[in-house]
Parts: C-alpha cells; structure tokens; sequence
C-alpha cells in the first residue's frame, strides 16, 4: 500500500511504496539543490555550477583578467615592468622569475617566433653559438681503427660510437675475397668473411648442381640400385602372398588397389650390399605396402 511522504525541497505530498525511501516528489525538486546561480565578478554574466564546488568565475578567462588586476594592485616592488624582445609589448612578471632568464618575452608566441629566427633564419649573433656557448666543449681528436686519419668529433657523438671511423667508407668494414665459382673477386661485410663463397646466387646454385652430387653431399646414402640379387622377384611373391595380398599399414587390399603391393625392406638394401642379399631379402625383413604407404616410409 503506497505510504505519503513529504517533498524537502516545495513541502507538497506524494506517495510511493514503502520499500522506496524517496526524499522529493520529482526529478526536477530532486535537482533543484545542485546547481546554484552565480554571477561573474569579472564579465558580470550569470551562469550555473554545482553548489559542492563554488566557482567565482564564468571562465578561465575572466578569471586570468583579475588575477593580473590583483598582481599589478598588490605587487609594488615585487613585480617589475618589462618588454618583449620579439613584439616590443611592455608586460609585467614577478621579479624573482624575471631573475632567472636573460631574455624576456610577453608569451609562448613570441618566444617561439624569436626562437625560430634565430635558429632556421640568418645568424643575427643574438644566440649564443659555437664557443660562445656556455656549454660548448669543443671537438676530440680521434684516430680513425680503419685507415689511421686522424679525425674530430664532439663529446656526445663520441660517446654514441661515432668516433671510431673518419668516414662512412671506413664505417663499412668489407674484405676481399674469390669467388669458388667463377674465380671473380667480390666484397662482403667483415662478418661475414667466414661463411661467403660465392658472388652471386646464380654461382652457387651453379656449384650446388654440380658440387653437392653422390659422395660430395652429406646427405648421401649410396643411390639406388634396382638390382637386389637373384632371389628378389620370388621373395616378393612370397611376402605379398604370407601378408595376405594387402597393406600391412593402411589395410587396403591389392584388388581394391588394382595393382600389385610393393615391397619394402625394413632395414635398407644398402647396408647389406648386394654380397648380403640373402640377409636383406630374407622374409623378417621384409614387408607388404601399398604406393602412399611406402613413400611416406621412404620419407622417413
């Protein structure tokens, strides 16, 4: 059953259920409480804030303007007057900041106009340069590790590593060396001395055509040999027929295959030779498989 309550902001009467503890009989009464009406000191125009937080000033602007009222009223002696070299704008600024630079100017503006022309424009001798600068330190001779010119460098490019070669020809270390291929004298990083042998891709693939073949690769096993002695073609009949005429990994069946099963050695033909073809063919060793199965073995 809806219980009566009374607003707290315009005192009239509303009800809501018991389980809702509301306070004002509207969104616009709940609210009305927020914001506060002031009016600017500066610009005397009205405006709305949030009461928690009072503001004084309907901008930073306004309040930039009375900040700078207050500081020429009540700083006598403790600011000064001063002009601005690049627009010639008479300003003023506390004397302990005026203290602290050589140069003085009204704004970020000016500042950065007066910086730009001195550094990107002509030299005017206004900017310190050179030894005239209070932190020049002047170059350091170094020997150049290539070619021992002796060359100079400034302190902080020292210390990145620039002052250890004269030029950028010196910078690349490179080596002479002879081509395996074709004889002709190519150059390459110092680096990578130990490892080049060829000038070119098209001499080493040249060399790896002719080079790399039988005993010459590593990867050489001996070759094929299509003869595996006398007893070769009964001991295949023998296999296919003890495995049942089908693949012994993937099961399918030689009529399903429409071709013959072939025969694999289980341990290589070649690590007998054809003197030990009686131990290589001999039935253990020996093994019925189907086309797919017998190249994926062979990979292995």
């Amino acid at each position: 059953m809806p219980v009566p309550r009374t607003c707290e902001r315009c005192a009239a009467e509303f009800f809501t259920p018991p389980s809702h503890k509301a306070r004002f009989c509207s969104i616009a009464c709940r609210d009305a409480g927020k914001s506060v009406d002031y009016v600017c000191p500066t610009c005397g125009k009205a405006f709305r804030y949030r009461a928690s937080t009072p503001r004084k000033f309907c901008s930073k602007k306004c309040a930039g303007v009375e900040t700078y009222k207050h500081l020429g009223k009540h700083s006598e002696g403790r600011s000064i007057d001063l002009t601005c070299e690049q627009c010639g704008l008479a300003f003023r600024r506390w004397a302990f900041e005026a203290a602290k630079v050589t140069r003085h100017f009204c704004g970020k503006a000016c500042y950065n106009a007066w910086q730009t022309g001195q550094v990107r424009g002509p030299r005017s001798g206004n900017f310190p340069r050179g030894a005239n600068h209070h932190n020049y330190k002047g170059k350091i001779a170094h020997v150049c590790e290539r070619c021992g010119k002796t060359f100079e460098k400034f302190p902080s490019q020292s210390i990145n590593g620039q002052g250890r070669f004269c030029s950028r020809a010196c910078t690349r270390n490179r080596v002479e060396l002879p081509c395996e291929q074709c004889g002709e004298v190519f150059t390459v990083k110092a680096a990578e001395a130990g490892t080049a042998r060829f000038c070119s891709k098209a001499c080493r693939f040249q060399w790896q055509r002719t080079g790399l073949v039988g005993d010459n690769n590593p990867n050489w096993k001996g070759g094929y040999s299509p003869y595996y002695g006398p007893n070769w073609r009964a001991q295949k009949r023998n296999v296919r027929r003890r495995d049942n005429y089908t693949c012994q990994h993937c099961g399918i069946a030689e009529a399903d295959l429409r071709r013959q099963l072939d025969v694999h050695h289980i341990r290589p033909f070649r690590e007998f030779g054809v003197e030990r073809y009686r131990e290589a063919n001999a039935m253990v060793n020996l093994i019925s498989l189907c086309d797919a199965c017998h190249k994926r073995l062979d990979i292995r």
